[in-house]
């Protein structure tokens, strides 16, 4: 058997191990299945990098394979001793000095005095533990190798074990990182969660700015109004929606809406780190990745922003999950307050150069307008209504710039206030606000998906009792 065939399958191999280990007459089959494994191993493992950078990969299958042999009485304790010599004496481990490898080693050495009797292995064992305490480039490595070495040669066999049982797996506290990544008998295959039931953090959206990228997404096509009388834009330069329609299908980034969130801690917690946030949004939403905070702190808010890609625009919730460690190590999972995306947190600018917003916003009124669209036949996305929201003490021009400052086209004419949002993968929303009499604002609206005739309704009645308010 090819060693680096022994390699692509070691972890398969281990893992067939593991799921036997406890049937009966296991015992013989894992016993001939790792002296296979080991005896493939080449004396000499070359450490040099290949093209593919794949020497560090191949060493800890090495290092794998070799301390799952140590765990077992039935096969020879020298059979390990030896191929770690080889590794000590024929490479550059020990100058190298890497903690990582040198763990590794530590951990098949300690599983060696664990479940074997140290007798017939004293000094190959000794002097395996002598080059490592000596020769080692890594202060901790050799410290550690110092403690295992006292315990082979002051200590009787029996009593190393005891010791070495006593500082293992029945610790329930947090598994040291030296555990984690040698995967020793202290790392118990997971790490233990802590499930909380209150919020260990929470989300506080910051204030939605409609995004003025001029970037573009996907959308509905307006090649059939090729025929259609185009306005101009400042230098009497013709806009064809043809044109536009291609420039905001040609950027993905008109097919996102970032929403910006404050993260800060709730709880008894003064400092937590790792976080993940996780979240469960509606298929509508598409996928949303977790999000990363290395630590959140009482004393500062890290910010995050969620990006969502939407396959239609519609008002929903998203539920969150939080998961943590704590300053000793420990684990933990949390429920987040789930947070609601309204349909103003989709609007954008017309992705399109503002000096030619104006001509745009008279083509794209004139083709969405019901009186144009002239082949009965056939189902029209387009849909107009009229909203009536009743005015305070506020008068028109202080509402506007208010509410829709960044969505603002032109007043034309004058007392007419224009504004087109663009909401994610590609759909327009266009009002004319004016004075219907001294207390009310009608807001004529028009947009190219009917389905969101409702919801830009909902919204604009919401922007009316904020305005009570």
């Amino acid at each position: 058997m090819n060693w680096l065939v022994v390699i692509h399958h070691s972890p398969r191999a281990l893992d067939f191990i593991e799921a036997i280990q406890y049937t009966e007459d296991s015992s013989a089959v894992i016993k001939s299945l790792l002296l296979a494994m080991v005896s493939c191993m080449p004396s000499d493992l070359q450490l040099s990098p290949d093209n593919k950078g794949n020497t560090h990969l191949d060493l800890q299958h090495h290092l794998v394979v070799l301390g799952r042999v140590a765990q077992e009485p039935a096969i020879p304790a020298i059979k390990v001793i030896g191929r770690l010599n080889d590794l000590l004496y024929k490479s550059e481990i020990c100058t190298e000095g890497d903690w990582v490898t040198g763990n590794h080693v530590l951990a098949i050495c300690r599983k060696l005095l664990l479940h074997h009797d140290t007798q017939p292995v004293f000094s190959a064992l000794g002097d395996l533990l002598c080059v490592l305490s000596t020769e080692f480039n890594d202060a901790d490595i050799r410290d550690r190798a110092r403690c295992y070495y006292a315990m082979l040669t002051l200590l009787s066999s029996d009593k190393a074990k005891s010791l070495l049982e006593a500082s293992g797996v029945s610790s329930p506290g947090p598994q040291s990182l030296a555990s984690i990544v040698t995967m020793d008998e202290q790392f118990t295959g997971h790490i233990k969660l802590t499930s909380l039931t209150e919020p260990v953090v929470t989300l506080i959206k910051k204030n939605h700015q409609p995004s003025k990228r001029n970037d573009t997404s996907t959308g509905r096509s307006f090649q059939e109004y090729n025929t259609i009388s185009l306005e101009t834009d400042v230098n009497d330069k013709p806009i064809k929606l043809q044109e536009y329609d291609k420039q905001w299908r040609s950027n993905h980034l008109c097919q996102e809406t970032h929403l910006v969130f404050d993260v800060s801690l709730v709880s008894n917690f003064e400092n937590i780190y790792a976080v993940a946030l996780q979240f469960a949004a509606p298929e509508c939403y598409g996928i949303i990745e977790d999000s990363l905070l290395p630590h959140v702190s009482k004393d500062n808010a890290d910010e995050i922003c969620i990006v969502l890609k939407p396959v239609q625009p519609v008002p929903g919730s998203i539920n969150i999950s939080a998961m943590f460690m704590d300053e000793q190590g420990g684990s933990y999972s949390s429920p987040v307050i789930s947070i609601c995306v309204e349909l103003d947190d989709f609007f954008q600018p017309l992705p399109y150069p503002s000096s030619k917003h104006a001509a745009l916003f008279r083509n794209l009124w004139n083709v969405y307008s019901v009186d144009h669209y002239t082949d009965k036949h056939t189902e029209s996305f387009y849909m107009e209504s009229v909203c009536v929201l009743k005015l305070c003490d506020d008068n028109l021009d202080a509402l506007v710039n208010r509410c829709w400052s960044e969505l603002l086209i032109s007043e034309d004419p004058p007392g007419t206030y224009q504004l087109a949002m663009f909401l994610p993968p590609g759909y327009h929303v266009l009002m004319r606000a004016s004075m219907q009499d001294a207390q009310h604002v009608s807001m004529a609206i028009i947009t190219d998906n009917y389905y969101l005739l409702p919801l830009v309704t909902n919204y604009l009645k919401r922007t009316e009792i904020a305005i009570d308010n």
